[in-house]
């Protein structure tokens, strides 16, 4: 009887010590504790929306997120880095930073007076720009303008100019006769009209010389 339960006992030792292997998932140690076990997965794996990423594991496991993992982040062409670039796999089962790439944003296109602009997607990344002045005004400068990785605009030196002159009409030739005996008559003449493209009907008109 005594045999049989010596025996029991060694295979009991035995699977117990079996449980901890390599790759097996099964974790000894508490978070506390000063882990140096890399075989399985830890950490939540990484993804990253619009970008790149490349991870290096203590001793070249195929997991990319067991402890010790080192991971660069890198994020695609019109996409800039919110957070930390480089995260490392913590013995408390998260990673040591936030990290997201999100899309470029120009700053905001300066309206050019008396005219504006249309874009594609706002001020963010490739956005294209049209500029447009308003009826009776010339643009002057960059036609368009497109926003670019950099967070710059590759055009925006845009103004709007009146350069139609204004078209102004001339009173009537009036005729008047003096009466009998007078040599001379008075002529009254009506207040010239003027229109500008731009302006529209011109009202504050000054008069030059006898009315």
């Amino acid at each position: 009887m005594d045999t049989w339960m010596c025996v029991y006992m060694l295979v009991g030792l035995q699977l117990s010590g079996s449980f901890a292997y390599d790759g097996s998932g099964y974790w000894p140690y508490t978070d506390d504790e000063d882990v140096r076990y890399t075989g399985v997965p830890w950490c939540a794996p990484v993804k990253v929306k619009h970008g790149h990423v490349s991870c290096q594991t203590p001793r070249g496991e195929r997991n990319k997120n067991v402890l010790g993992t080192r991971c660069k982040i890198r994020c695609k062409t019109g996409y800039e880095m919110h957070g930390d670039s480089e995260i490392l796999c913590m013995a408390s089962k998260q990673w040591s930073g936030n990290y997201a790439c999100r899309e470029v944003r120009c700053p905001k296109l300066a309206m050019p007076s008396n005219g504006g602009y249309k874009c594609s997607d706002g001020s963010y990344f490739n956005s294209h720009c049209q500029f447009f002045c308003s009826p009776g005004y010339t643009l002057r400068g960059d036609l368009s303008a497109s926003c670019q990785s950099s967070r710059t605009w590759s055009g925006g030196n845009s103004v709007c100019v009146d350069v139609d002159p204004p078209v102004i009409t001339c009173p009537n030739i009036k005729e008047k006769t003096a009466e009998p005996g007078k040599l001379t008559a008075k002529v009254t003449w009506d207040t010239p009209e003027g229109k500008d493209t731009a302006d529209g009907i011109l009202t504050d008109v000054i008069l030059k010389g006898k009315p």
